[in-house]
Parts: C-alpha cells; structure tokens; sequence
C-alpha cells in the first residue's frame, strides 16, 4: 500500500471518528392532529420554537365552551408533542 493511501485512509478514520462525536442541530417540524386539521411545531437550530394552529380548546366532544383544561384533548396533545421534542416553552404562537 502506499503512503499517500494510508495517509488518506487515517484521515478519512479521524474525519469519521471527529464527526460521530459532535451533535448537529437540526430543524425539526412535529405535526400534531387536532381538530379539524393538524397543529405545526418547529423547533430551529438555535431551540427557538413556534407553535401553527393550536387547535380547539375543548375536549373533542363538539360542545362550543371549552372544558376543563386537563382534559382538552387538542392541548394534551400539543403538551405531548412538545414534552417529547424536549420543548420547555413556546417561543411564538
């Protein structure tokens, strides 16, 4: 083998090891059904976040007062999406 070759394969192991360390920052879009359509949560790179359409704040059941918070169904699954995206705030709503 000759030098220039294992000169290139050490690189290409240092690049490989190097890269599999760092954690990249991604934009991430979760869509959550609510009703009558789909609530959108972005979280940026930076851990921004923004929150489409936050649904309906009842409990799913048709009725036009909201209910009890705890049990809207629309907000419980917002909660969820966001616990799960390690959201700890909304930025913009």
């Amino acid at each position: 083998m000759s030098s220039l070759r294992i000169v290139f394969l050490v690189f290409a192991a240092l690049v490989c090891v190097r890269s599999y360390g760092t954690d990249a920052k991604t934009l991430d879009i979760y869509f959550i059904d609510v009703e009558g359509g789909q609530s959108t949560l972005i979280v940026t790179p930076t851990g921004q976040t923004l929150l489409i359409d936050t649904g309906y704040a009842g409990d799913g059941i048709g009725t036009s007062k909201p209910g009890d918070p705890h049990q809207a169904r629309d907000a419980n699954r917002i909660v969820a999406a966001a616990r799960d995206a390690g959201v700890k705030h909304i930025d913009y709503c």
